[in-house]
């Protein structure tokens, strides 16, 4: 059961992420959330938004993504969730910087950061469950 949440929402324009970023922060320090986990948190809105934007949409859309931040006993849980086409970023496979190969590290860096990660296709929805 959550102790604490926040619904966020912006449109997908790359434009759009400061202020989603600074929002996302305001509301996170808000519901109590640890200078540390701010910045991962900001990360992990950056990576998934500018993803979105770039390869979901081929560009800005007027479509709108939605987060929803949750302050839980054991810690936090992002839910991202996007009207992009369908797309499983979890399904790249893990990349380091080593391997020469453009691409993948941001979704690695997420999985690295945070306790647990999924993926889903809701309706018409890419949704993404961070847990850190």
């Amino acid at each position: 059961m959550s102790e604490y949440f926040t619904d966020i929402s912006a449109q997908a324009r790359l434009g759009e992420l400061p202020e989603l970023l600074a929002l996302a922060t305001d509301k996170a320090r808000q519901l109590g959330m640890a200078e540390a986990s701010l910045l991962h948190l900001q990360l992990f809105i950056e990576e998934l938004f500018t993803n979105t934007i770039e390869h979901g949409y081929a560009g800005d859309a007027p479509d709108m993504i939605d987060l929803h931040l949750e302050r839980h006993a054991t810690g936090w849980q992002l839910r991202y969730r996007d009207h992009a086409p369908a797309f499983n970023p979890l399904k790249i496979g893990q990349k380091t910087a080593l391997t020469g190969d453009v691409g993948g590290l941001g979704i690695t860096l997420l999985r690295g950061l945070s306790r647990h990660i999924d993926y889903r296709r809701e309706s018409d929805a890419n949704v993404i469950h961070i847990e850190f």
